[in-house]
C-alpha cells in the first residue's frame, strides 16, 4: 500500500515579483491538496485513487470557490497482459460561481 498527501499554494507575485515572470495569475490565490492511494489488491489487481481538491479566489469577488476531482483506475496485470479502467469526476464552482459538473471514464 502506498499514499501520498501533497499540499500546495500561490501567493500573489504582483506585490513581490514581477508579473511578466509569474507562472499564474497575480492577483489569484490558489490551493492545492492532492490525495494518491495505491493498493495492490491480488497478485494480479491494482488500485489506485486520487482526490484534488483546488480552492481558488477569484480578484472581484474575494471569496474562494473550490474544484474538487474525484477518481482511480483499476489494473490487471498478468505477464504481458495489462488491462486499466480509468473513471474520474469534477464538481465545484468556477470564478462566477456557477455549477461545474464533469466525468471522464
Amino acid at each position: 500500500m502506498e499514499t501520498d498527501l501533497t499540499i500546495t499554494f500561490t501567493h500573489p507575485y504582483g506585490k513581490a515579483f514581477n508579473q511578466a515572470y509569474s507562472p499564474v495569475a497575480s492577483h489569484t490565490y490558489k490551493y492545492l491538496f492532492v490525495h494518491h492511494f495505491k493498493h495492490k489488491l491480488t497478485n494480479t489487481i491494482t488500485l489506485t485513487t486520487i482526490t484534488m481538491d483546488v480552492f481558488q479566489r477569484s480578484s472581484e469577488q474575494n471569496a474562494y470557490y473550490h474544484r474538487i476531482t474525484n477518481g482511480g483506475r483499476l489494473e490487471f496485470a498478468r505477464s504481458w497482459y495489462l488491462a486499466t479502467i480509468n473513471a474520474y469526476y469534477q464538481y465545484g464552482e468556477n470564478a462566477a460561481s456557477k455549477s461545474i459538473r464533469a466525468y471522464y471514464v
